[in-house]
């Protein structure tokens, strides 16, 4: 997935929307009120996207507040914001040279309302601009999910949900954060296989629930 945002030969950034379209994130069923003015009462039916985690994005009365932890090449977070253009989305990347490109690429795609930090998670947990603010948060190639979810929790509200991209040991990984969640009360809501639409094997989304502030 991180090559759909690598540079061109010419230092440009790629074209991510065709491609997100033809990849793990399905921009088909797109929500309509996309294409009209925003009445924030109004329920946001979930597109197609990674074969069902999106629900957690959807039945809002608020625009949903998205962080992409560990950002480094812009994915998910880039490919959620052209799908799911209603986000309020902010990437972390803590290496420099990957946020300035985060921000090349947004510019290039013409993406706007995207907020991207290049700072260490752990430096901002306790800013109140990022603390308990989050609905979600999705993370790739972060850390195991034991130590991924200390990192997340800070940022999700709750009822917030942590979304995790993990691979074939998805499930030893959950055992393994069985304590570190019942610390912090969350829950594991879903678990799914992602095969199909990455063509590769042992790719897995975690859903995970916040069901209790600890912080």
């Amino acid at each position: 997935m991180r090559r759909l945002l690598a540079g061109n030969a010419d230092g440009k950034a790629v074209s991510l929307e065709n491609q997100a379209r033809g990849h793990s994130f399905d921009c088909s069923a797109r929500n309509p009120a996309q294409d009209m003015p925003r009445d924030d009462t109004a329920p946001i039916h979930p597109p197609s996207l990674a074969g069902g985690p999106a629900r957690d994005f959807a039945a809002a009365s608020h625009q949903l507040k998205v962080m992409d932890l560990g950002s480094g090449g812009g994915l998910p977070g880039i490919p959620l914001k052209i799908c799911l253009p209603f986000i309020d989305l902010t990437l972390v990347e803590s290496t420099k040279k990957k946020a300035r490109f985060l921000e090349t690429a947004l510019r290039e795609l013409g993406i706007e309302g995207v907020e991207v930090i290049d700072r260490h998670s752990r430096e901002i947990e306790k800013d109140p601009v990022h603390q308990g603010k989050y609905d979600i948060v999705v993370a790739r190639a972060v850390a195991e999910l034991k130590d991924l979810v200390e990192l997340v929790f800070p940022f999700i509200k709750l009822g917030g949900r942590l979304i995790a991209y993990k691979g074939a040991k998805a499930e030893e990984e959950i055992a393994e954060a069985e304590k570190t969640l019942k610390k912090l009360y969350g829950i594991v809501e879903d678990t799914r296989d992602i095969d199909a639409l990455e063509g590769k094997s042992g790719k897995r989304i975690t859903v995970i629930k916040k069901n209790r502030e600890s912080f």
